[in-house]
């Protein structure tokens, strides 16, 4: 017999619930579970196998991101506004990625920049900069062709080589976000997913059981560790965390323990 239990919990963090999953602890759950809601049929004895769902409150935990970098080029009024794009986790490749592209054109009259390095929907670390342009008029409307687009893991860089005609703060304004526009329409994206760090507590007789479910849905085990029992740390999707968990506490006859914790 198995018994199916939907838990709809707050999320504590980035939309997700980290909770420690203790099979010996259904009885319980099942108990308030009946208690709270006569229409739900549990048992209070423990079931040969349980299936958990975790459910995400509202967060979109998936985002699209630059599968590979990208330059586009376009003269505006004899000045040439060269953008690069690229894929930039944190800030710190951001940096980076700026700091390359004006290495990269020494003589140039401007690099404006903008990144947002995260998830563009839940606290994405965000920057932008005008590199002497007049203020507000580069780095700013860069960054909202990216919020727009809600694209996230991404850094731009717009070069601009003066060609003698001022373009006004109206015709920079336009530049820059033309620019921008012209390389997302170009780029390649994928989905990306942020990971959960799962760790998982076994007796050894069901190692390979578990590495056999880890195998076969491509997770690499990051560290294993032997003590009495192994502790065995993944990381994992966050949108399969609980399909997986649910998969190793019916190979593990609920002997495992498994804990969800932040990234």
């Amino acid at each position: 017999m198995e018994e199916t239990l939907l838990l709809f919990i707050p999320s504590f963090r980035k939309g997700w619930v980290r909770v420690i999953c203790l099979f010996f602890l259904f009885p319980v759950i099942a108990t308030i579970a009946k208690q709270s809601l006569p229409f739900v049929n549990t048992c209070h004895t423990l079931p040969e196998s349980v299936t958990i769902y975790f459910q995400p409150m509202s967060e979109q935990s998936s985002y699209l991101v630059p599968s590979r970098s990208l330059t586009v080029e376009q003269e505006i009024k004899k000045s040439r506004f060269i953008t690069t794009v690229a894929y930039a986790p944190d800030k710190d490749s951001a940096l980076r990625l700026i700091e390359s592209v004006r290495v990269a054109h020494p003589s140039a009259s401007h690099n404006c920049y903008a990144y947002v390095a995260g998830n563009p929907s839940s606290g994405a670390d965000i920057g932008f900069g005008d590199d002497g342009e007049v203020a507000g008029t580069a780095g700013k409307p860069m960054l909202s062709v990216l919020q727009h687009r809600n694209i996230g893991d991404v850094a731009v860089v717009v070069t601009r080589y003066f060609g003698g005609i001022r373009l006004g703060a109206g015709g920079l304004v336009r530049a820059y976000t033309s620019s921008v526009t012209s390389a997302l329409d170009a780029l390649p994206l994928k989905k990306a997913e942020p990971m959960t760090e799962l760790t998982i507590t076994i007796p050894y007789q069901y190692e390979s059981a578990v590495r056999h479910v880890l195998e076969k849905s491509g997770i690499a085990v990051a560290d294993a560790i032997y003590t009495e029992d192994v502790e065995i740390s993944v990381q994992v999707p966050e949108s399969s965390a609980g399909e997986i968990t649910n998969e190793i506490m019916n190979v593990t006859r609920g002997e495992a323990v498994i804990s969800l914790t932040g990234e």
